[in-house]
């Protein structure tokens, strides 16, 4: 019998031809039939709201600087148990409005909407935008964003997890083998009514902050990170304005009112932000129509962990100065 000198090869290709078949399969089921399943901090949130059982009176969407900022343990010792953080990581207007449709979904109606804005989430180097490509991002969005999450250096990473999923996110699926961290759908939810404010607690704790000679070493060195990666050639797209403009437009649909918050910056951090991306970044909000609450200076620098994140104790500080000065005048008024 002659032997095929070719089958070998032709094993090798149908092999391959195989293998890609099956990531593609894979990388279209994630996409659309379980289209949480990449978000994992998103669907830890619905398990957190799952659990929580109860309509939010106040909403946070946002990223990791808010997340830290709004301390719901804090709100609850204040007579307010209505808040309801539901930042995640690299939170921009597009992660925001991917945020807010999956609790809209789940039956949340707030109050109030508090949506985080900065002027980094509106330049072309918006450091979200790889995030957004490996959790988010479906093939038909890939091409508008493709040119954000190049400039982030995520292009091979999202590459990777486009054509190879299964190796991507493999710590995703052995997660949920272990017993899973969410759902992969939203789902409604049967939320009780929002509880009532109690009578604002006066007798707080004194809460007392030091800066570690690490953490203000952290804080220079984001800054200069923020100056070279973030900031250094600063440009509006128009990806994430228009994601605002949505974003906004579906939380007033539900009733709610709007107000933008620039989280609490450090002064390494704030002096980065030249005339000309102050006058371009309120040239932005202003366009909105909505209250916004600029927090960049409310925090000293040694209440910061690097140079845009605050440390637990400064949250529940933050916390307290938003609910006495914005939350606390105008439940007195009734609006």
């Amino acid at each position: 019998m002659r032997r095929d000198k070719h089958r070998p090869r032709r094993v090798l290709l149908g092999a391959l031809g195989l293998f890609a078949l099956s990531q593609l399969a894979l990388g279209l089921w994630l996409d659309h039939g379980a289209p949480l399943f990449r978000f994992a901090s998103l669907r830890t949130v619905l398990l957190r709201l799952e659990s929580r059982g109860t309509q939010p009176h106040l909403l946070v969407l946002g990223s990791s600087r808010l997340e830290g900022a709004f301390q719901e343990r804090e709100a609850v010792l204040l007579g307010a148990s209505g808040l309801f953080n539901a930042a995640v990581p690299a939170g921009d207007p597009t992660a925001q409005e991917a945020v807010l449709d999956q609790l809209r979904l789940a039956g949340v109606r707030p109050r109030r909407i508090v949506l985080e804005v900065c002027p980094e989430f509106f330049t072309r180097s918006n450091f979200c935008a790889g995030w957004n490509g490996l959790r988010l991002h479906r093939w038909a969005d890939l091409p508008q964003h493709l040119d954000q999450i190049a400039v982030t250096n995520y292009l091979g990473r999202v590459a990777t997890a486009r054509l190879v999923p299964a190796y991507s996110y493999r710590d995703l699926f052995w997660q949920e083998c272990r017993g899973g961290a969410g759902p992969w759908v939203a789902k409604p939810l049967e939320l009780a009514p929002a509880p009532l404010a109690r009578q604002q607690n006066t007798d707080r704790e004194p809460i007392v902050v030091e800066q570690t000679p690490e953490q203000a070493a952290a804080m220079i060195q984001g800054a200069a990170h923020a100056k070279r990666a973030w900031l250094a050639d600063f440009s509006v797209v128009s990806l994430n304005v228009e994601a605002l403009d949505r974003l906004i437009a579906k939380a007033q649909a539900l009733g709610a009112e709007v107000w933008l918050v620039t989280p609490p910056l450090s002064s390494p951090h704030r002096a980065l932000y030249t005339p000309a991306i102050e006058s371009a970044y309120q040239a932005i909000l202003e366009r909105t129509g909505c209250r916004h609450v600029d927090c960049r200076d409310w925090m000293g620098d040694e209440h910061f962990v690097d140079s845009h994140h605050l440390n637990l104790e400064s949250g529940r500080l933050f916390t307290r100065r938003f609910f006495d000065e914005w939350m606390v005048p105008l439940e007195k008024e009734g609006s």
